[in-house]
């Protein structure tokens, strides 16, 4: 079986706006979506990723024409 790598990412800050208490939430239903994913086999493991840094993308290997 093939296996990807998805990364989701999100605009910086997005969850600024929430309280602690909704903060914790959306962390437990997130463990719980990762759990449900793993269990059905879905889902190999899940860590987040250091908001810093940039995305490096090589034109030769994607044309701009493909990127559109």
């Amino acid at each position: 079986m093939k296996e990807f790598m998805l990364y989701i990412r999100n605009e910086k800050d997005a969850k600024k706006s929430l309280t602690e208490d909704q903060h914790l939430a959306f962390i437990q239903q997130c463990v719980n979506y990762i759990g449900i994913l793993k269990g059905e086999n879905k889902l190999i493991a899940a860590q987040p990723i250091v908001k810093e840094g940039v995305v490096i993308l090589n034109l030769n290997m994607f044309p701009l024409q493909q990127l559109k």
